[in-house]
């Protein structure tokens, strides 16, 4: 408002004064056009804050995206780290729905582990479903490789996730 009076005042001090330069007829047009400059100048601001504060906002609808990543992945975590030779298949089911929404939200690299991660995750839950059936000492072997890399995978995966979720 204020910038606008002081083009009403400039304007009518144009077109009164006794040395004026602009005529009256051209005063009119002028006046508009400054305040179409104005309006214009105002308009674009607004729409470089309105964009700051969209960025904003998608980046806070990301974070919380990635934060449901996060709690699903520690719960299937501390699942594996506290049922080791008895996980369940629906636990470990639970997590499906994030496995296929991490690539979407997380990087490539972070994406992947957590897909390698739940399968492996899917595997031994699988091997257990079928009960309690006496074990070969090669498979007694392979299953603790697997935990091994379930434990190792889980620390580096949170690690990412970590640097991941900084906002």
């Amino acid at each position: 408002m204020i910038i606008l009076s002081m083009v009403a005042i400039l304007t009518s001090a144009l077109v009164n004064s006794p040395a004026t330069i602009v005529s009256k007829s051209l005063a009119e047009p002028i006046l508009f056009t400054l305040i179409a400059t104005l309006i214009s100048i105002l308009s674009a601001s607004f729409a470089f804050f309105s964009a700051k504060e969209a960025r904003k906002a998608n980046k806070l609808s990301l974070h919380r995206e990635k934060m449901e990543i996060y709690n699903a992945f520690f719960l299937l975590k501390m699942h594996m780290l506290m049922r080791r030779n008895t996980a369940e298949m629906e636990e470990v089911r639970k997590f499906f729905h994030y496995k296929t929404t991490a690539p979407i939200y997380l990087k490539r690299k972070l994406a992947e582990a957590i897909i390698e991660f739940y399968n492996l995750c899917f595997d031994v839950a699988e091997s257990h479903k079928h009960g309690l059936r006496a074990k070969t000492k090669e498979e007694r072997i392979a299953e603790n490789e697997k935990f091994k890399k379930i434990y190792k995978m889980a620390e580096d995966i949170q690690n990412m996730l970590y640097k991941e979720m900084k906002v």
